[in-house]
């Protein structure tokens, strides 16, 4: 697709028509004398110069000779190249290295059955970083999805969603990798963005006081933060130190003294996913009162 391919071509635009009007175009009526529309260069020109503008804007470069032209530039610009991030989701993901053939399960494969001929596949562990992103799965050898196959459909920030999966299921990445990027030749990183979502979303307080205890390190496995609050009183007359450390940082530290029992320390902290947690209670007159976590 391109301006018009002909030998007897102008080298500057048209003209506008003179006393034009926006409309329809009618047929012609000999018997009532009504004209029929006649278009003319202004229109084939009209026509043109907005799709080569799409095909432009689209990162193609025009040619007569392609008369799939229009199509790609409008499946890159939505596929992300121009218009957007956000790919189409992938059935399954990996989590390691994999062989990009065949429809069988594999070591690095996050699925635990064969694949179907066609199903998109999110390779993100590749050794070699180029061959990362999407592919169609085949009997035979892979080949990339027709939305991320070439390099102007694939720019830093690219987001994919994975629907199914052993572990990661209803997961979501984001293409870390800054800079232009080629296709085949730009090693791509990713990193999993679902787990950033906002404290709370999701999640409902818990009480754990029942299967926690003060002096033994717990850890967040969920793949979100969470948020501890733990609630210690005196017993008598005394006090009670109630310290809160994550991942080997002492984040709150509260000393509560009275002449009789009730007086609280209370502690409280976001674990983020993967990190550990330790309650430590000192003092002479204490008890874990209350261990509350929102997850």
């Amino acid at each position: 697709m391109d301006r018009v391919y002909a030998s007897n071509v102008s080298a500057t635009p048209p003209s506008p028509p003179a006393s034009p009007a926006v409309g329809y175009p009618r047929s012609g009526n000999p018997s009532t004398a009504t004209e029929a529309t006649k278009t003319g260069p202004y229109w084939v020109y009209m026509i043109t110069e907005s799709l080569r503008k799409l095909i432009v804007d689209a990162g193609l470069t025009p040619d007569h000779t392609n008369l799939n032209l229009v199509s790609q530039a409008v499946q890159a610009m939505i596929a992300g190249g121009s218009a957007n991030d956000s790919k189409a989701s992938a059935r399954f993901t990996t989590t390691g290295n994999i062989v990009l053939s065949g429809l069988g399960t594999q070591a690095g494969g996050d699925w635990g059955a064969p694949l179907t001929a066609g199903d998109r596949i999110f390779a993100k562990d590749q050794t070699v970083g180029s061959e990362n992103f999407l592919y169609i799965a085949a009997a035979g050898a892979w080949v990339r999805a027709p939305d991320a196959d070439n390099s102007s459909e694939v720019t830093s920030g690219a987001i994919v969603a994975v629907e199914e999966g052993a572990t990661l299921n209803d997961s979501e990445w984001m293409l870390t990798t800054d800079g232009t990027i080629t296709i085949g030749t730009t090693a791509l990183s990713f990193a999993r963005i679902d787990s950033l979502q906002t404290i709370g979303i999701g999640q409902t307080w818990q009480n754990l006081t029942g299967s926690r205890s003060d002096g033994v390190t717990y850890y967040n496995l969920s793949n979100k933060p969470i948020k501890v609050r733990i609630c210690s009183k005196t017993t008598a007359s005394g006090s009670t130190t109630a310290k809160l450390t994550v991942n080997g940082v002492d984040l709150d530290d509260v000393t509560a003294y009275g002449a009789n029992a009730g007086y609280s320390a209370n502690v409280e902290a976001i674990i983020p996913p993967g990190h550990s947690y330790l309650l430590t209670l000192s003092g002479n007159s204490w008890s874990l009162s209350r261990w509350l976590e929102m997850r």
